[in-house]
């Protein structure tokens, strides 16, 4: 009887293990990010500042990638929880679909269903609101939102949401490729 209380929860970690977007995405290297008390990162709010600020001069505050800044910026500093979606909790999946939400678009729960769901696309053509995933193994096991500029903001799990260059060596080595939500 012990053997099989065992042995079911081993397979119940076992499955809710491969199901989750669970991934540690960052690293110490974060463009200098400071945090703070209510964790709000200083990098993060002032390369959004930045990206806004090249959007209006560009006469594109009012379209899609200014409402995706937007969006976005309201989340920054929210901390990381495994199957969280709201401002007290957030992963990776769960930040992109409340984003996507918020501009009207309705998108999948997992970052794995998200992959499936978007348009892939090369690196060549990339955009602002692009989504950028990233496996776990050979599944896909992290998400986050292409912001320009070779950045992208994302749930991490042990930063909460920031800004972060697609540059880390960590990123790069698990990178899967571009998709796009159909608009």
């Amino acid at each position: 009887m012990r053997i099989r209380k065992l042995i079911f929860s081993l397979t119940i970690i076992a499955i809710l293990w491969s199901c989750s977007s669970y991934v540690r995405f960052t690293s110490d290297n974060l463009d200098d990010i400071k945090t703070y008390g209510n964790l709000i990162y200083d990098g993060s709010k002032q390369i959004i500042e930045a990206l806004e600020e090249e959007l209006k001069t560009e006469n594109k505050s009012n379209k899609f990638e200014g409402k995706l800044l937007n969006s976005s910026k309201k989340w920054l500093g929210t901390p990381y929880q495994y199957g969280g979606t709201s401002h007290s909790g957030i992963d990776c999946s769960g930040f992109v679909l409340n984003v996507y939400e918020d501009m009207g678009y309705e998108l999948p729960r997992t970052s794995q269903q998200q992959y499936g769901y978007t348009t892939k696309i090369s690196s060549g053509e990339k955009q602002i609101g692009d989504l950028v995933f990233f496996r776990r193994g050979s599944d896909i096991g992290h998400v986050g939102i292409y912001l320009g500029s070779n950045k992208m903001i994302h749930a991490s799990t042990s930063r909460g949401v920031i800004i972060q260059d697609l540059n880390n060596e960590y990123l790069q080595r698990t990178f899967a490729g571009f998709g796009r939500v159909p608009r």
